[in-house]
């Protein structure tokens, strides 16, 4: 059997969330809501034959691939997120040129730019290394870390 994925190819957009939602059991009504259609446009889609195939199979495929279709589905959501956060860093920086800051001082923009400004002054812990270590490591050689009490190749607190 193929997987859920191949089963809806050329079924895209909203169609292709209303069949994963209604293959994870989602109530019809709910599923239109969640996709932000009417009666009329899901009437629409009732007239493609790809659409209607899929349908007609829902029962199977929440028996034997409902864990794919969330899987999917969570997918889908990643990436309206990563989408949707596209939008208001562009928007911030739109705002941030023209001097014009609503969306920056609210809770949200302050949050997104919060997360952007942490991420980008992040610096990452870089250990010391002796000479033999930086020769090992020219080599193609893993080095070895260093102690704790090893500053500029020189041990410190012995003696």
């Amino acid at each position: 059997m193929n997987s859920l994925n191949d089963e809806l190819e050329g079924v895209i957009g909203n169609k292709r969330r209303f069949l994963l939602l209604r293959i994870t059991d989602v109530d019809t009504q709910e599923a239109m809501k969640l996709c932000g259609v009417n009666k009329t446009t899901y009437d629409s889609w009732c007239k493609d034959k790809r659409f209607v195939t899929v349908y007609r199979r829902r029962e199977e495929f929440s028996s034997s691939s409902k864990t794919e279709a969330y899987k999917l589905l969570r997918r889908s959501n990643q990436l309206q997120a990563i989408l949707l956060e596209e939008k208001i860093i562009k928007k911030l920086a739109e705002e941030i040129d023209s001097g014009e800051l609503n969306l920056c001082k609210s809770f949200l923009g302050r949050d997104v730019y919060s997360k952007l400004v942490s991420e980008l002054d992040h610096q990452p812990q870089i250990a010391s290394l002796t000479w033999n270590q930086r020769i090992l490591s020219l080599q193609g050689e893993e080095p070895k870390a260093l102690p704790d009490n090893v500053i500029e190749g020189e041990i410190v607190g012995q003696g």
